[in-house]
């Protein structure tokens, strides 16, 4: 199905931008990570590079995570009450700490569970209504 003009807009279109948004992401991600501590062995990177650098994506992600919110909150009229959008905004300052990392490793499991197991709903039995 990937590129193939036969199946159409999904053919063409769907599975191409799922595979390249979705698939090979999370590989750059952790080929990044390597080049880090690949760039801090050899002494290429400084720390002081890497602070600037985390804290430059740090920054743009609390940025894009603001405006997010605020445009969920002024566009679409969320009914969130003050306590919940500040804890969403506290939240969303450490996202890029755990929670990035915690995600790669489920999505580069998932990545290599899609292509490695059967592709099988498996046998279920079936209950009726008590």
């Amino acid at each position: 199905m990937f590129l193939n003009p036969r199946y159409g807009v999904v053919g063409l279109f769907a599975i191409p931008f799922c595979f390249f948004s979705e698939v090979i992401p999370p590989f750059l991600e952790f080929i990044g990570y390597l080049v880090i501590g690949l760039g801090l062995y050899t002494k290429v990177l400084t720390p002081q590079m890497i602070l600037y650098f985390f804290l430059v994506t740090w920054v743009y992600s609390a940025v894009h995570s603001f405006v997010g919110l605020a445009m969920e909150h002024f566009v679409v009229g969320s009914k969130l009450k003050y306590h919940h959008f500040f804890f969403k905004l506290f939240v969303s300052l450490f996202e890029n700490i755990f929670y990035r990392q915690i995600n790669l490793i489920y999505k580069i499991t998932g990545v290599f569970k899609s292509f490695t197991k059967k592709r099988e709903w498996g046998e279920m039995k079936r209950r009726g209504f008590k």
